[in-house]
């Protein structure tokens, strides 16, 4: 199935826009040179089957989605794991639900929704009960791949590699208290927050409010994090 993601868009529709030419009059059932290529089969976006850049090795098991550039996201009922490109460090969010950077606790959630963005534009809108609930689903966004998780059973509930309504679906889902993790030119881990986004009671996105804040920076190869937030629940942070 990953072979299927390196196809780029503009490729699958190419593919798609061919067929319906004549065909040769040869008995032969290989394609002339001439022939265009068959489009490619239908792919139902509403599957249990993993596809693109998430994998999950069997069911019920973890899942794992691969960004394009590199970085390396887990889902394992209700932890969510980021690992950067080099596996050197990780961001977390865990339990009900807390944030952890190289393994130092930074923060609690502060909303019912989590978004974390990565290099690159991929997306992962993490959903939980309430500020201190659980994760019960996540929503991957990337390009036109988009996945949705339910982490109870760690069951994949849509999987799709070019889905032509990605940006709308990701429009469509209010994003929470929405950070930021990214590597520094001095090669630190950075995680921050960028924005908060609420609903109206009907489910509609509102707009979003910039809310930037550091909130902590973790030096692999020192061993070392710095935390920049005073979360005022917490007497350690």
């Amino acid at each position: 199935m990953r072979g299927f993601r390196s196809l780029g868009f503009g490729m699958m529709v190419a593919l798609a826009g061919c067929g319906g030419g004549g065909r040769s009059s040869s008995s032969s059932v290989s394609a002339t040179p001439n022939e265009p290529a068959p489009p490619p089969p239908a792919v139902s976006c509403d599957t249990p089957v993993p596809v693109g850049g998430l994998e999950q090795e069997s069911a019920g098991g973890m899942l794992t989605y691969t960004t394009h550039e590199g970085w390396v996201v887990t889902i394992d009922k209700t932890t969510f794991t980021v690992h950067t490109p080099d596996r050197q460090a990780t961001y977390e969010s865990w339990g009900d639900p807390h944030e952890n950077l190289f393994g130092k606790h930074i923060k609690d959630w502060e909303m019912n929704r989590r978004t974390i963005l990565l290099p690159g534009g991929a997306q992962f809108t993490l959903h939980a009960e309430g500020p201190q609930g659980v994760i019960y689903m996540v929503s991957i966004y990337e390009g036109f791949e988009a996945h949705q998780i339910e982490t109870d059973t760690n069951t994949v509930i849509r999987s799709c590699v070019i889905d032509m309504d990605a940006a709308q679906r990701e429009a469509a889902e209010y994003d929470g208290e929405t950070a930021r993790l990214s590597i520094t030119a001095s090669g630190s881990l950075l995680f921050e927050n960028v924005y908060k986004q609420q609903a109206a009671d009907d489910g509609t996105p509102l707009e979003k409010v910039e809310t930037p804040q550091p909130l902590g920076e973790a030096w692999p190869a020192l061993h070392r994090v710095d935390d920049y937030y005073d979360d005022p629940r917490l007497s350690y942070t």
